[in-house]
Protein backbone atom coordinates (compact mmCIF):
# COMPACT_ATOMS: atom_id res chain seq x y z
CA UNK A 1 0.00 0.00 0.00
CA UNK A 2 3.00 2.61 0.62
CA UNK A 3 4.57 1.90 -2.64
CA UNK A 4 1.15 2.54 -4.66
CA UNK A 5 0.48 5.56 -2.27
CA UNK A 6 3.81 6.83 -2.89
CA UNK A 7 3.31 6.80 -6.87
CA UNK A 8 1.25 9.72 -6.83
CA UNK A 9 3.43 12.13 -9.32
CA UNK A 10 2.65 12.50 -12.96
CA UNK A 11 1.76 10.59 -14.79
CA UNK A 12 -0.14 8.53 -12.05
CA UNK A 13 -3.88 9.19 -10.79
CA UNK A 14 -3.55 10.05 -7.19
CA UNK A 15 -5.96 7.99 -5.16
CA UNK A 16 -6.02 6.34 -1.56
CA UNK A 17 -6.24 2.66 -2.08
CA UNK A 18 -7.68 0.93 0.90
CA UNK A 19 -7.13 -2.87 1.59
CA UNK A 20 -10.30 -5.09 1.55
CA UNK A 21 -10.99 -7.70 4.06
CA UNK A 22 -9.45 -11.06 3.82
CA UNK A 23 -11.50 -14.07 4.34
CA UNK A 24 -11.38 -18.06 4.73
CA UNK A 25 -14.14 -20.00 2.78
CA UNK A 26 -14.13 -23.61 4.20
CA UNK A 27 -15.08 -25.93 0.71
CA UNK A 28 -15.08 -29.10 3.06
CA UNK A 29 -18.61 -27.33 4.08
CA UNK A 30 -21.94 -28.24 2.83
CA UNK A 31 -22.33 -25.74 -0.35
CA UNK A 32 -25.26 -23.89 1.68
CA UNK A 33 -22.86 -23.14 4.52
CA UNK A 34 -19.83 -21.48 3.07
CA UNK A 35 -20.59 -18.27 2.73
CA UNK A 36 -22.19 -17.92 6.48
CA UNK A 37 -19.44 -16.53 8.07
CA UNK A 38 -18.27 -13.77 5.29
CA UNK A 39 -21.67 -12.58 3.85
CA UNK A 40 -23.38 -10.94 6.87
CA UNK A 41 -20.60 -8.68 7.41
CA UNK A 42 -21.87 -6.45 4.73
CA UNK A 43 -25.66 -7.10 4.35
CA UNK A 44 -26.22 -3.96 4.05
CA UNK A 45 -23.86 -2.99 1.27
CA UNK A 46 -24.67 -5.98 -0.91
CA UNK A 47 -28.59 -4.47 -0.39
CA UNK A 48 -27.42 -1.52 -1.76
CA UNK A 49 -25.34 -2.64 -4.67
CA UNK A 50 -28.86 -5.12 -5.83
CA UNK A 51 -31.21 -1.76 -5.40
CA UNK A 52 -28.80 -0.06 -8.37
CA UNK A 53 -28.13 -3.22 -10.27
CA UNK A 54 -32.19 -3.88 -10.56
CA UNK A 55 -32.05 0.64 -11.75
CA UNK A 56 -29.19 -0.17 -14.50
CA UNK A 57 -31.01 -4.20 -15.38
CA UNK A 58 -34.46 -3.48 -15.39
CA UNK A 59 -35.10 -4.81 -18.46
CA UNK A 60 -33.61 -8.46 -17.76
CA UNK A 61 -35.25 -8.40 -13.92
CA UNK A 62 -37.77 -11.21 -15.38
CA UNK A 63 -35.34 -13.50 -17.11
CA UNK A 64 -33.88 -13.38 -13.87
CA UNK A 65 -36.55 -14.63 -12.32
CA UNK A 66 -37.41 -17.16 -14.31
CA UNK A 67 -33.70 -18.70 -13.58
CA UNK A 68 -33.56 -18.39 -10.33
CA UNK A 69 -37.37 -20.40 -10.64
CA UNK A 70 -35.12 -23.63 -12.50
CA UNK A 71 -32.01 -22.89 -10.63
CA UNK A 72 -30.84 -26.33 -10.83
CA UNK A 73 -31.64 -26.30 -14.44
CA UNK A 74 -29.34 -23.43 -15.44
CA UNK A 75 -27.14 -22.93 -12.82
CA UNK A 76 -24.31 -26.01 -12.43
CA UNK A 77 -23.31 -27.81 -9.01
CA UNK A 78 -22.01 -26.46 -6.38
CA UNK A 79 -23.14 -22.97 -7.64
CA UNK A 80 -26.82 -23.32 -7.52
CA UNK A 81 -26.47 -24.37 -3.35
CA UNK A 82 -24.08 -22.02 -2.50
CA UNK A 83 -26.42 -18.94 -3.94
CA UNK A 84 -29.20 -20.71 -2.10
CA UNK A 85 -27.40 -20.09 1.24
CA UNK A 86 -26.08 -16.66 0.54
CA UNK A 87 -29.74 -15.68 0.15
CA UNK A 88 -30.84 -17.16 3.07
CA UNK A 89 -27.70 -15.16 4.74
CA UNK A 90 -28.57 -12.10 3.81
CA UNK A 91 -32.16 -12.73 3.90
CA UNK A 92 -33.11 -11.37 0.19
CA UNK A 93 -34.36 -13.08 -2.73
CA UNK A 94 -32.65 -15.84 -4.74
CA UNK A 95 -33.67 -14.00 -8.01
CA UNK A 96 -31.80 -10.95 -6.13
CA UNK A 97 -29.20 -13.15 -5.93
CA UNK A 98 -28.73 -14.91 -9.15
CA UNK A 99 -29.08 -11.40 -10.80
CA UNK A 100 -25.49 -9.98 -9.39
CA UNK A 101 -24.09 -13.78 -10.43
CA UNK A 102 -24.95 -13.58 -14.27
CA UNK A 103 -24.69 -9.82 -14.32
CA UNK A 104 -20.81 -8.68 -12.63
CA UNK A 105 -19.40 -10.53 -15.81
CA UNK A 106 -21.11 -8.90 -18.54
CA UNK A 107 -19.85 -5.10 -18.08
CA UNK A 108 -16.32 -5.47 -17.45
CA UNK A 109 -13.77 -2.99 -18.61
CA UNK A 110 -10.88 -4.20 -17.82
CA UNK A 111 -6.78 -4.24 -18.06
CA UNK A 112 -5.00 -7.04 -17.39
CA UNK A 113 -1.27 -7.67 -17.86
CA UNK A 114 1.03 -10.98 -18.16
CA UNK A 115 4.62 -10.96 -18.74
CA UNK A 116 7.89 -12.49 -18.06
CA UNK A 117 10.45 -10.36 -16.06
CA UNK A 118 14.71 -10.96 -17.00
CA UNK A 119 14.78 -13.72 -14.60
CA UNK A 120 12.13 -16.07 -15.93
CA UNK A 121 9.49 -15.17 -13.27
CA UNK A 122 5.60 -14.27 -14.64
CA UNK A 123 3.82 -11.15 -13.77
CA UNK A 124 0.50 -10.69 -13.20
CA UNK A 125 -2.03 -7.89 -12.95
CA UNK A 126 -5.24 -6.67 -13.36
CA UNK A 127 -7.31 -3.20 -12.95
CA UNK A 128 -11.08 -4.47 -13.09
CA UNK A 129 -13.17 -1.81 -14.18
CA UNK A 130 -17.39 -1.54 -14.27
CA UNK A 131 -19.19 2.05 -15.75
CA UNK A 132 -21.58 2.45 -13.31
CA UNK A 133 -21.47 0.19 -10.01
CA UNK A 134 -17.99 0.76 -9.03
CA UNK A 135 -19.08 3.03 -6.03
CA UNK A 136 -21.04 0.09 -4.69
CA UNK A 137 -18.91 -2.86 -6.03
CA UNK A 138 -15.93 -1.07 -4.05
CA UNK A 139 -17.87 -1.99 -0.38
CA UNK A 140 -18.26 -5.42 -1.34
CA UNK A 141 -14.63 -6.01 -2.33
CA UNK A 142 -12.75 -8.56 -0.62
CA UNK A 143 -10.04 -10.97 -0.99
CA UNK A 144 -11.27 -14.97 -0.25
CA UNK A 145 -8.47 -17.87 0.37
CA UNK A 146 -10.35 -20.93 -0.27
CA UNK A 147 -9.48 -24.26 1.59
CA UNK A 148 -9.42 -27.54 1.66
CA UNK A 149 -8.45 -29.70 4.29
CA UNK A 150 -7.07 -26.35 6.11
CA UNK A 151 -5.07 -25.40 2.96
CA UNK A 152 -5.58 -23.08 0.64
CA UNK A 153 -6.74 -24.45 -3.26
CA UNK A 154 -6.88 -20.60 -5.14
CA UNK A 155 -7.33 -17.35 -3.60
CA UNK A 156 -9.95 -15.02 -5.27
CA UNK A 157 -10.46 -11.12 -5.52
CA UNK A 158 -13.88 -11.03 -5.40
CA UNK A 159 -17.37 -9.35 -4.91
CA UNK A 160 -19.48 -10.50 -1.43
CA UNK A 161 -22.43 -12.59 -2.87
CA UNK A 162 -20.53 -13.61 -5.89
CA UNK A 163 -19.00 -17.17 -6.32
CA UNK A 164 -17.55 -17.53 -9.53
CA UNK A 165 -14.11 -15.84 -10.28
CA UNK A 166 -13.08 -13.62 -12.15
CA UNK A 167 -9.54 -12.67 -10.85
CA UNK A 168 -7.41 -14.96 -8.51
CA UNK A 169 -4.62 -17.32 -8.26
CA UNK A 170 -4.28 -21.29 -7.38
CA UNK A 171 -0.42 -21.41 -5.14
CA UNK A 172 2.61 -22.34 -7.05
CA UNK A 173 0.28 -23.09 -10.36
CA UNK A 174 -1.06 -20.60 -12.51
CA UNK A 175 -3.26 -17.23 -12.22
CA UNK A 176 -6.38 -15.98 -13.92
CA UNK A 177 -8.23 -12.79 -14.75
CA UNK A 178 -11.39 -12.26 -17.15
CA UNK A 179 -11.58 -9.62 -19.08
CA UNK A 180 -15.68 -8.80 -20.61
CA UNK A 181 -15.99 -7.84 -24.43
CA UNK A 182 -17.56 -5.22 -25.59
CA UNK A 183 -21.25 -5.98 -26.35
CA UNK A 184 -23.92 -3.58 -27.02
CA UNK A 185 -26.58 -6.09 -26.68
CA UNK A 186 -25.32 -8.23 -23.55
CA UNK A 187 -28.90 -9.03 -22.07
CA UNK A 188 -29.77 -10.27 -25.58
CA UNK A 189 -26.35 -12.48 -25.09
CA UNK A 190 -27.48 -14.11 -22.22
CA UNK A 191 -31.14 -14.66 -23.41
CA UNK A 192 -29.99 -16.83 -25.95
CA UNK A 193 -26.86 -18.39 -23.78
CA UNK A 194 -28.72 -19.56 -21.24
CA UNK A 195 -30.75 -22.00 -23.86
CA UNK A 196 -27.40 -23.49 -24.39
CA UNK A 197 -27.52 -26.11 -21.11
CA UNK A 198 -23.91 -26.56 -22.20
CA UNK A 199 -23.14 -23.15 -21.40
CA UNK A 200 -21.35 -21.81 -18.03
CA UNK A 201 -21.33 -18.36 -17.12
CA UNK A 202 -18.06 -17.12 -17.23
CA UNK A 203 -17.37 -16.62 -13.10
CA UNK A 204 -17.95 -20.32 -12.90
CA UNK A 205 -15.97 -21.42 -15.91
CA UNK A 206 -12.77 -19.90 -13.79
CA UNK A 207 -13.61 -21.23 -10.63
CA UNK A 208 -14.06 -24.93 -12.05
CA UNK A 209 -10.95 -24.66 -13.94
CA UNK A 210 -9.53 -23.40 -10.27
CA UNK A 211 -10.56 -26.59 -8.78
CA UNK A 212 -9.59 -28.76 -11.51
CA UNK A 213 -6.35 -28.09 -13.35
CA UNK A 214 -2.93 -28.57 -11.81
CA UNK A 215 -0.61 -26.55 -14.77
CA UNK A 216 -0.59 -23.96 -16.75
CA UNK A 217 -1.62 -25.89 -19.73
CA UNK A 218 -4.10 -27.87 -18.52
CA UNK A 219 -5.37 -24.31 -17.54
CA UNK A 220 -5.51 -23.08 -21.27
CA UNK A 221 -7.29 -26.14 -22.34
CA UNK A 222 -10.27 -26.08 -19.76
CA UNK A 223 -10.49 -22.24 -20.75
CA UNK A 224 -10.76 -22.85 -24.96
CA UNK A 225 -12.95 -25.84 -24.65
CA UNK A 226 -16.46 -25.13 -22.78
CA UNK A 227 -19.14 -23.22 -24.08
CA UNK A 228 -19.85 -19.85 -22.16
CA UNK A 229 -22.74 -17.30 -21.87
CA UNK A 230 -20.26 -14.42 -23.22
CA UNK A 231 -17.44 -13.84 -24.96
CA UNK A 232 -14.15 -13.00 -23.08
CA UNK A 233 -10.56 -12.77 -22.65
CA UNK A 234 -8.95 -14.62 -20.26
CA UNK A 235 -5.59 -13.56 -19.04
CA UNK A 236 -3.25 -16.68 -18.13
CA UNK A 237 -0.23 -16.44 -16.01
CA UNK A 238 1.48 -19.77 -15.19
CA UNK A 239 5.03 -20.60 -13.14
CA UNK A 240 7.42 -21.49 -16.11
CA UNK A 241 9.39 -19.71 -18.98
CA UNK A 242 7.12 -18.75 -21.28
CA UNK A 243 3.98 -19.62 -19.98
CA UNK A 244 1.47 -16.24 -20.32
CA UNK A 245 -1.73 -16.08 -23.02
CA UNK A 246 -4.24 -14.34 -23.36
CA UNK A 247 -7.24 -16.42 -24.85
CA UNK A 248 -10.10 -14.58 -26.83
CA UNK A 249 -13.15 -16.82 -26.79
CA UNK A 250 -16.22 -16.23 -28.17
CA UNK A 251 -19.27 -18.10 -26.60
CA UNK A 252 -18.67 -21.43 -28.26
CA UNK A 253 -15.79 -21.30 -30.04
CA UNK A 254 -11.75 -20.29 -29.37
CA UNK A 255 -10.59 -17.18 -31.23
CA UNK A 256 -6.99 -16.63 -30.22
CA UNK A 257 -3.82 -17.86 -28.55
CA UNK A 258 -1.98 -14.83 -27.82
CA UNK A 259 1.37 -15.84 -26.11
CA UNK A 260 4.35 -14.27 -25.17
CA UNK A 261 7.34 -14.95 -26.91
CA UNK A 262 10.63 -13.25 -25.07
CA UNK A 263 12.82 -14.92 -27.95
CA UNK A 264 11.66 -12.37 -30.32
CA UNK A 265 11.18 -9.43 -27.75
CA UNK A 266 7.33 -10.03 -26.77
CA UNK A 267 7.40 -10.09 -23.15
CA UNK A 268 4.11 -8.75 -21.94
CA UNK A 269 0.66 -9.12 -23.31
CA UNK A 270 -1.50 -5.60 -22.54
CA UNK A 271 -5.07 -6.74 -22.95
CA UNK A 272 -8.58 -4.59 -22.71
CA UNK A 273 -11.96 -5.09 -24.35
CA UNK A 274 -11.03 -5.09 -27.91
CA UNK A 275 -9.10 -8.23 -29.75
CA UNK A 276 -5.24 -7.56 -30.32
CA UNK A 277 -4.20 -6.31 -33.11
CA UNK A 278 -7.30 -4.03 -33.95
CA UNK A 279 -7.27 -0.63 -34.10
CA UNK A 280 -7.85 0.98 -30.47
CA UNK A 281 -10.78 2.39 -30.23
CA UNK A 282 -11.92 5.55 -29.02
CA UNK A 283 -13.70 3.35 -25.55
CA UNK A 284 -10.99 2.30 -24.28
CA UNK A 285 -9.72 5.32 -23.71
CA UNK A 286 -5.60 4.77 -24.56
CA UNK A 287 -5.01 2.03 -21.73
CA UNK A 288 -3.80 -0.55 -24.23
CA UNK A 289 -1.29 1.83 -25.39
CA UNK A 290 -0.47 4.02 -22.00
CA UNK A 291 0.00 0.68 -20.09
CA UNK A 292 2.25 -0.26 -23.21
CA UNK A 293 4.44 2.69 -23.00
CA UNK A 294 4.69 2.21 -19.07
CA UNK A 295 5.86 -1.36 -19.34
CA UNK A 296 8.17 -0.33 -22.14
CA UNK A 297 9.59 2.32 -19.61
CA UNK A 298 10.22 0.18 -16.78
CA UNK A 299 11.78 -2.68 -18.67
CA UNK A 300 12.26 -6.07 -18.29
CA UNK A 301 15.11 -6.05 -15.70
CA UNK A 302 12.90 -4.17 -13.21
CA UNK A 303 9.50 -5.83 -12.60
CA UNK A 304 8.24 -6.31 -9.30
CA UNK A 305 5.00 -5.53 -7.13
CA UNK A 306 6.00 -1.73 -7.29
CA UNK A 307 6.85 -1.57 -10.98
CA UNK A 308 3.36 -3.13 -11.91
CA UNK A 309 1.33 -1.20 -9.31
CA UNK A 310 2.93 2.12 -11.07
CA UNK A 311 1.77 0.39 -14.40
CA UNK A 312 -1.91 -0.41 -13.28
CA UNK A 313 -1.59 3.39 -11.70
CA UNK A 314 -1.13 5.22 -14.84
CA UNK A 315 -3.79 7.98 -15.84
CA UNK A 316 -6.91 6.58 -17.86
CA UNK A 317 -5.17 2.36 -16.95
CA UNK A 318 -6.70 3.63 -13.52
CA UNK A 319 -10.04 5.84 -13.84
CA UNK A 320 -12.71 6.59 -12.25
CA UNK A 321 -14.64 3.54 -13.05
CA UNK A 322 -11.75 0.99 -11.29
CA UNK A 323 -12.93 -0.60 -8.45
CA UNK A 324 -9.92 -2.87 -7.31
CA UNK A 325 -6.36 -3.56 -8.69
CA UNK A 326 -4.91 -7.25 -8.23
CA UNK A 327 -1.23 -8.02 -8.66
CA UNK A 328 0.15 -11.60 -8.67
CA UNK A 329 2.96 -13.48 -8.82
CA UNK A 330 1.58 -17.83 -8.76
CA UNK A 331 5.19 -18.71 -8.03
CA UNK A 332 4.89 -16.29 -5.06
CA UNK A 333 1.35 -16.72 -4.03
CA UNK A 334 1.75 -15.19 -0.23
CA UNK A 335 2.52 -11.95 -1.73
CA UNK A 336 -1.00 -11.32 -4.16
CA UNK A 337 -1.64 -7.65 -3.35
CA UNK A 338 -5.50 -6.50 -3.53
CA UNK A 339 -6.01 -2.70 -3.28
CA UNK A 340 -9.50 -1.15 -3.83
CA UNK A 341 -9.12 1.97 -5.85
CA UNK A 342 -10.76 5.58 -4.76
Amino acid sequence: LAAVLSLCSTPVFCDVPTIPGRYILNLDLPPEQRWNDIVPKYKEAVKDMHDLLEDFFEDGLALIDFVASELDQYIPAPYADEMRGISLALNMSLGEVVMSNLLYELQMTCTSIVLEDQKGGIWHSRNFDYAYLGSKLRDITILVDFQRGGQTAYTAATFVGYVGILSGQKPNKFSITVNGKNDEEFLLTLLVALLDNKAKPIGFLTRDTFEKAESFQETVEMLTDTDTLADAYFAVAGIKDQEAVVVTKSRLQLADYWYINTTQGHWYDVQTNYDHGLPEPFGDMNKTRLATEALDKIGRGHIDFDALGSVMSVENVLSHMTVYTVLMNPSQPDLIKLLVRH
